[in-house]
């Protein structure tokens, strides 16, 4: 959720490994929902990741088949 990436930025100074591994599974759900929990979200975690700046090793992004929407 957004309420959580946004409290994650008082960790930033300590970051320096990223997990993300988050969508929305259903094979059918609203435009509007696919886009805020496959792409909203994703973006707000890169966006976490660019203020962790040099300390942040790695940012791991796992997906699933059907938030790549093929």
């Amino acid at each position: 959720s957004v309420a959580i990436v946004t409290a994650a930025y008082m960790f930033v100074p300590q970051v320096d490994v990223m997990l993300h591994c988050a969508a929305n599974i259903s094979l059918q759900p609203p435009l509007r929902t696919a886009l805020r929990d496959n792409y909203t979200g994703t973006k707000s975690m890169l966006d976490l990741a660019r203020a962790c700046g040099p300390r942040l090793r790695a940012m791991v992004h796992v997906s699933t088949v059907a938030a790549n929407g093929h």
